[in-house]
């Protein structure tokens, strides 16, 4: 190549340099090109090695944050666990839960047993068994019985039904009360049954309280119960040599012990409001009995076969009464004299008549008198 060629292929070239130029930028000149090329060196002084620096500094830390990105990415664990894990720790929970529950039991159940005196030493047993407490067997669960289940209900219906006859004895006039037992004797039955029942939770049984009285007079003694029930009273003291006559509305067995009768109407036994001398009884009692709205006609018809002289022994639930001195009055009326009233108890209140007179009120008056005087008693629901 000559001289010009050669000149012209250096233009040619820097002319295709200044094409790439970049502000800031320093593309250097040319070299010479001869026959023989030189190397071209790295530069030297301050310049040159700050510039390795800086790009050797840029490198390094490019790489370390590369490398702490990285080994964060190993530590941190992923949010959401593997299957494996997820059911290893539903094992876990459950069998602390199962631990836990079973430490429940186990404090309850030690609770219940006796514990062993504080001065108790534990020794090997006489017959070479172990010393150590054995663990109590479990109780066993509650079977379900059918059996169980029948008597549950039956109790209910029988609550429900004994509330029912209740309701209609206190509501209704004795004559209506009469009627109701004559059509279905049954009913008495199951009255009594659920009598019985109630009676069986009260502190205390009024007609024990009477029967301490009434044990107390001088025999021969003739008593008449008036709503007699299932004639506990005659059934008590007749063996004792006392005279009981128990009236009621059915002898539903024929046990001979009661002797069919309406109270609020006319008991059978011999008696006259005005003529006095005809009377027998010496005592007459009316436990828990002044039932229906026609209740005076029993207390009339009390005062009709007493002896003058003679006592009337009564007892009803505290609650019935709406004016204590308002009844107390009205009984007056019927031909009686308040002897004593027992207030002890919570439940019941117990008087202690004597008839000293005839009645000073027709028996029309005194119904009027009476009508709002008692309450019906109620039973609730248990």
């Amino acid at each position: 190549m000559t001289r010009r060629q050669t000149s012209l292929a250096l233009f040619d070239f820097s002319s295709t340099l200044m094409l790439f130029e970049v502000p800031g930028w320093s593309v250097g000149e040319p070299a010479d090109v001869g026959d023989k090329q030189k190397k071209r060196k790295r530069p030297k002084g301050s310049l040159a090695n700050a510039t390795l620096a800086d790009a050797a500094s840029s490198t390094a830390t490019l790489n370390v944050e590369a490398s702490l990105a990285n080994l964060k990415r190993q530590a941190k664990p992923s949010d959401a666990p593997t299957q494996s894990e997820h059911s290893t720790s539903k094992r876990n929970k459950r069998r602390k839960r199962n631990a836990e529950r079973q430490a429940a039991e186990d404090a309850t159940q030690s609770s219940k047993e006796p514990s062993l005196p504080t001065d108790a030493k534990l020794g090997p047993p006489a017959n070479g068994g172990s010393s150590l407490p054995q663990k109590p067997a479990r109780p066993a669960k509650a079977v379900f019985s059918p059996s169980a289940l029948s008597e549950s209900l039956q109790s209910k219906l029988g609550g429900a039904r004994f509330r029912w006859i209740n309701e209609q004895l206190y509501t209704t006039t004795g004559d209506a009360a009469l009627s109701l037992v004559q059509d279905d004797p049954s009913l008495f039955d199951e009255y009594h049954v659920g009598f019985r029942s109630q009676a069986s939770s009260w502190p205390t049984n009024p007609l024990d309280l009477i029967l301490a009285k009434v044990r107390s007079a001088s025999k021969p003694y003739v008593i008449a119960d008036l709503g007699c029930g299932d004639a506990r009273l005659a059934q008590t003291l007749v063996p004792q040599g006392y005279t009981v006559l128990s009236f009621d509305l059915v002898d539903r067995h024929q046990s001979g012990w009661i002797i069919q009768a309406q109270c609020n109407g006319h008991v059978p036994l011999p008696g006259a409001r005005d003529t006095p001398g005809a009377q027998i009884v010496d005592a007459v009692v009316c436990c828990l009995s002044l039932m229906g709205t026609d209740w005076i006609k029993s207390v009339t018809e009390a005062s009709r076969i007493l002896k003058q002289g003679g006592l009337f022994h009564m007892a009803e639930v505290v609650s019935r009464f709406t004016d204590v001195k308002a009844f107390l009055r009205l009984v007056q009326q019927a031909g009686f004299t308040l002897s004593k009233t027992d207030k002890s108890n919570t439940h019941f209140i117990l008087f202690e008549f004597r008839k000293t007179g005839r009645a000073t009120e027709n028996e029309d008056d005194l119904m009027k008198l009476s009508s709002d005087l008692l309450k019906p008693c109620v039973y609730k629901k248990r």
